[in-house]
């Protein structure tokens, strides 16, 4: 996990922003975990955590939003 969090982290970013990049892996792993007991297409699933992901990523970069 830490090594993962250095690989889309830049140098320099605010703490804020440091938690954000964290905050979105565990958002994948927890997310996809919770997500089995909750009814739906596990497609629309994966997709959704997946965009919280990359949105929470986008923001520590201060990009756009996916």
């Amino acid at each position: 996990m830490v090594t993962m969090t250095r690989l889309i982290q830049e140098p320099g970013l605010a703490m804020t922003d440091r938690v954000r990049c964290v905050s979105a892996l565990f958002t994948m792993h927890a997310g996809m975990f919770f997500m089995q007991n909750v009814e739906g297409d596990p497609e629309e699933k994966r997709e959704a955590v997946l965009e919280v992901a990359i949105d929470l990523v986008s923001q520590a970069h201060h990009g756009p939003r996916a």
